[in-house]
């Protein structure tokens, strides 16, 4: 089984802005190159500030998304307890868990207290030992169903 990813999806934006950024910085080389005046240097530096900055973004940006392995769930999780919200100062815990050390998965509803909403959740418990929460607010309807079915299946099946 190949991995599949849930979350972050290239769009058409998203690729123009990065091959704008791209173009930006080559085109400041060339000039900077070609013509050796102190504005193509400056432009030179306000690519390369920008292309990190933007390289920076992206790459936390795939690094939340959730992977489906063969045998585990990479995601970002935060540490369920009784009357848990989600606020801006969560803390993430980035793990790999296997699915055979998954003893439950179940569907919680969790209140968002920045907007006042509450957002679809799974609640993992790993070995009796800590409960995990995957917070699904990031995708639609659809994706976190697909998500949720094979989550439970492969956690599931790790067990019999």
């Amino acid at each position: 089984m190949k991995k599949t990813y849930f979350g972050f999806e290239a769009s058409k934006r998203y690729i123009i802005i990065t091959f704008g950024s791209f173009l930006l910085l080559f085109g400041s080389i060339y000039a900077l190159i070609a013509y050796e005046q102190w504005y193509f240097t400056a432009l030179f530096i306000l690519s390369v500030i920008i292309n990190l900055l933007w390289f920076i973004g992206s790459y936390s940006i795939i690094k939340t998304r959730i992977e489906l392995g063969e045998n585990t769930l990479r995601a970002a999780y935060h540490i369920w307890y009784e009357g848990f919200k989600a606020t801006i100062d969560s803390k993430l815990i980035f793990d790999e868990i296997s699915y055979k050390k998954m003893k439950s998965v179940e569907v919680v509803e969790v209140p968002i207290e920045i907007n006042h909403t509450s957002t679809k959740a799974l609640k993992i418990e790993v070995n009796d030992s800590y409960t995990l929460l995957l917070l699904l607010d990031r995708l639609n309807q659809e994706k976190s169903d697909e998500l949720i079915r094979c989550v439970k299946k492969n956690a599931g099946d790790a067990q019999d």
